[in-house]
């Protein structure tokens, strides 16, 4: 399902300075507990309209009591935590950008416990990577100094890109923004597109290894599965 033994760099791209108004903070000065933030971008251009946005919303409604299952009560994330040496408790937070041309945060650092998948529907013709980078760029920014200064046990986070593969635009500047980010370069990034002609060379460049770019999926149950991976991948990083 994942490709494999092909490397691609991001390359030296100008620097995006602009500030995003919808910049969410998933990193706070002082935490009480050990955080994983899994992070969601999702197309909704028009590309992923019919069987691609049915079968995104029907592999997250049932991802995300997947990942409700993650918590202190599991006995191998308990002794990974004593391991660690940390009394603190555990938790994974879940955020979800929707983007076309704009993007919109569905859920921002939301304790998957607590969270419904409402169900998205594609909006727009433009699928702009740009500014999905630019949004995350500064999510990632607002959490810099808690994350360098280590007050806090962060594990790498996890962001999976679900895209009908095919953008609009450039989009250089702002992901070599985000590369500028610890908390992004240490991330394990993920893309998943729908569509046989995506364009694998920017996704890679999102993942940083085209190991970690799947082949395209084809249907429902496909896509079920290659997030199901993933989960895996969760489980495995915690323990």
């Amino acid at each position: 399902m994942w490709r494999k033994n092909r490397n691609h760099g991001h390359g030296d791209y100008p620097v995006d300075n602009t500030m995003a108004d919808e910049a969410a903070k998933f990193m706070l000065e002082e935490e009480a507990t050990v955080k994983l933030f899994v992070i969601f971008l999702i197309d909704q251009s028009a590309g992923m309209e019919g069987p691609g946005m049915r079968a995104v919303n029907a592999a997250m409604g049932e991802l995300i009591p997947e990942l409700a299952k993650f918590s202190a009560d599991d006995p191998k994330i308990a002794e990974a935590l004593r391991l660690m040496d940390e009394d603190k408790p555990f938790e994974v937070l879940l955020s979800v950008m929707g983007f076309s041309w704009l993007c919109t945060w569905v859920a921002q650092h939301a304790n998957p416990k607590d969270f419904v998948w409402p169900g998205l529907a594609a909006d727009s013709d433009a699928c702009e990577f740009r500014s999905a980078f630019s949004i995350l760029k500064e999510a990632m920014a607002a959490g810099k100094l808690s994350y360098l200064r280590g007050q806090s046990k962060y594990l790498a986070p996890i962001i999976v890109l679900i895209t009908q593969g095919k953008h609009d635009g450039d989009f250089a500047d702002s992901l070599e923004k985000l590369y500028e980010y610890e908390l992004f370069s240490h991330s394990l990034r993920y893309a998943l597109p729908l569509r046989e002609d995506a364009d694998t060379d920017a996704l890679a460049a999102f993942t940083g290894s085209a190991e970690r770019v799947c082949a395209p999926i084809k249907d429902g149950n496909s896509l079920k599965n290659a997030l199901q991976e993933i989960c895996a991948d969760v489980r495995a990083i915690v323990t």
